[in-house]
């Protein structure tokens, strides 16, 4: 029978090597979570958030030079049949009595957080969310591999979702915002970290990122049956109370091209918009982004009088920029006090029980607040619970057996599961058919809970702003 095993490897970049602890072949107990977003992931992205091994230490000082040498190092959990893998960075090494050691390692994605990168968006309009996204993820912060993986481009502009301070960003934070935004058709992206794959005993390498389009109508990645679960209860229920048919989003940021003729460092023109139409007012504060890479500015200011005809800005002195002034084509931003401007979208079928919300959204510009209204709008809520897999494997739809941890190897995907409904009643994929959001897998029951949320639901702008459904703790050992 196929087995989990769990080894460490030293922390050294861009290759790791193995380090033989024949303890660690033998584990009394092993442990991850996988997620997509959540609290506990600040990318959005997928990957590894948790994994636990315990093992028995051979001498009280043993035990202590675990605690001292072993932090930074890979901690690697692999199969003896499959090269892929699930790796993560010791962060820490406690007692777990008994004699035994408990060994946290966290995925790659805490390394994000700790260095600041300069990215810069090209403000014509030619750089891409994908653009934007392949030049974060080629950052050294990430210790990605050369080959990065885009499947199905998102076309939409950063410029019109967010620029990253000047003086340097996280990259949690600039992978974070970027992932806020859907494309012209709605459509959600997301990615995952994925470790290369390795034979066990030799070099573990840096991680791949695949930036993909959700696809709501794919075929399941993965397949199990009502008999495969713990318990056969109910998973997809519904409340109408959570209906929206119609959804109002005010949003406070607007943005625009400059048309001056003359570097002006007072003075804004733009002779296509409206400020006055757009709500600006005195004291609204308007950051110049700039013209192209090669000429940013990012100098900051307040609006101090609005022209009557709405095309010209009276700005107090601009700073903390390169130049803080304004020329012809820079691209600017302007964040709105009494946000005022307002998207609507509606459902096609509002009865019996039309349901409004409002939302105000100081931040988002028109082409986010569009996304959120209708990311909104929900005519058919589901309400899909967590369950547990029982068996030992899940199958692919060719089926073919794969042991349960294969999963989050692969990155999660779709689960289909069969005969959650007598074959007399007509389903629709939607109650059957499920995005994966989160594992947690412990090897000592060899079960994997599971967390979904239907597969054609939008994930971007409710998943941010509400937080993804939490998953089941670890066990722990």
């Amino acid at each position: 029978m196929t087995k989990l095993l769990c080894g460490r490897w030293t922390g050294d970049l861009p290759n790791g090597t193995p380090i033989h602890d024949l303890a660690f072949h033998h584990p009394e107990s092993l442990g991850f979570r996988w997620r997509i977003g959540g609290e506990d992931n600040p990318l959005g992205g997928g990957g590894l958030i948790r994994m636990e091994a315990t093992v028995r230490s051979f001498s009280k000082t043993d035990a202590y030079q675990r605690y001292n040498q072993h932090a930074g190092q890979r901690l690697i959990m692999y199969s003896s049949w499959s090269y892929g893998n699930i790796v993560g960075w010791i962060t820490s090494v406690e007692p777990a009595g008994a004699g035994r050691v408990r060994y946290v390692a966290e995925g790659t994605f805490i390394r994000t957080s700790t260095e600041f990168i300069n990215v810069t968006f090209d403000e014509s309009g030619t750089d891409t969310i994908t653009d934007a996204i392949l030049q974060i993820l080629a950052s050294p912060s990430f210790r990605m591999d050369d080959g990065i993986t885009t499947e199905i481009a998102n076309n939409t502009t950063p410029l019109d979702s967010w620029q990253p301070p000047l003086l340097g960003v996280l990259p949690a934070v600039a992978m974070g915002e970027l992932l806020r935004m859907s494309d012209s058709n709605n459509d959600v992206y997301t990615f995952l970290f994925r470790p290369n794959p390795f034979q066990p005993r030799i070099e573990a390498g840096l991680w791949r990122a695949v930036y993909s389009k959700i696809d709501k109508t794919a075929a399941p990645d993965w397949e199990i049956d009502i008999t495969d679960m713990a318990r056969s209860d109910t998973l997809v229920s519904r409340d109408i109370k959570e209906r929206v048919t119609h959804a109002r989003v005010y949003y406070g940021t607007i943005n625009g091209a400059a048309t001056n003729t003359q570097q002006n460092p007072f003075e804004l023109r733009d002779q296509t918009a409206n400020f006055i139409d757009d709500g600006v007012s005195d004291g609204d504060l308007i950051t110049n982004i700039g013209n192209n890479p090669g000429d940013l500015d990012g100098s900051r200011g307040r609006v101090i009088d609005v022209d009557p005809q709405g095309r010209i800005l009276t700005v107090g002195a601009l700073t903390a920029g390169l130049r803080n002034s304004f020329i012809a084509g820079d691209a600017y931003s302007i964040r709105i006090s009494d946000p005022s401007l307002l998207v609507e979208a509606f459902a096609t079928d509002t009865d019996p029980w039309p349901v409004e919300v409002i939302k105000i959204e100081s931040g988002m510009t028109l082409t986010q607040a569009t996304q959120y209204a209708n990311s909104l709008l929900d005519n058919d809520p589901l309400s899909v619970r967590p369950f547990t897999i029982s068996s030992h494997h899940v199958r692919k739809p060719d089926g073919s057996k794969w042991p349960l941890w294969e999963m989050a190897v692969a990155g999660g995907g779709i689960i289909k599961i069969n005969n959650l409904y007598p074959s007399s009643v007509r389903v629709l994929d939607r109650l059957t058919t499920f995005f994966i959001t989160s594992l947690d897998y412990d090897n000592v029951s060899e079960q994997m809970r599971v967390t979904v949320d239907s597969a054609d639901t939008r994930l971007d702008a409710l998943l941010n702003q509400r937080g993804i459904i939490g998953s089941e703790l670890i066990q722990r050992g």
